[in-house]
């Protein structure tokens, strides 16, 4: 956890991109929802009720969806890797400048090619962990909270039952 805190003082120079990344990843989670949504007008206008209007009107906002969805994915995708990109480069920055103040000593007890495989791997480990971790852990909760919330709406004895079977 502390070197998680750590890490967030490199991301907070950086918040206004990281809250737009959190809004698209919002939106996709909730266009994720909007699919889940869209089932049952399939089923029962198409399909059952043969409507003629829907065959035109539900693929048409079923693209509309998939568009947004495919456009903030990749606002999110975008804004995520920029900010673990330029975060990396900071921390890069401030190893650099840290290794440039120790003493002559450190330097001839640590090899080189050591230093520098700690510097590249490690760093791009936190990379990441920004971009994809960071993303993953917003994103994916969203997502469950409005596939739960589509269960609630379409038949809420059925998601009431959903909800204490599946996690037994």
């Amino acid at each position: 956890m502390k070197l998680f805190i750590r890490l967030l003082r490199y991301l907070i120079r950086y918040r206004v991109r990281l809250a737009a990344a959190f809004v698209c990843s919002a939106l996709v989670a909730g266009l994720t929802g909007a699919y889940a949504w869209l089932v049952r007008p399939v089923l029962d206008d198409i399909f059952i009720n043969k409507d003629e209007r829907m065959l035109i009107a539900l693929p048409v906002a079923i693209m509309a969806v998939a568009l947004l969805k495919g456009l903030f994915n990749y606002g999110q995708s975008y804004l995520m890797n920029y900010v673990g990109n330029q975060a990396v480069a900071d921390v890069r920055q401030d190893l650099f400048l840290q290794f440039m103040r120790l003493p002559v000593r450190f330097h001839d007890a640590n090899t080189s090619g050591r230093l520098m495989s700690r510097i590249s791997n490690d760093v791009s480990l936190m990379s990441n962990a920004v971009a994809n971790v960071l993303k993953d852990l917003f994103q994916q909760g969203l997502t469950f909270v409005a596939m739960v919330g589509v269960i609630l709406y379409q038949n809420w004895k059925l998601a009431a039952a959903s909800i204490v079977v599946v996690p037994l």
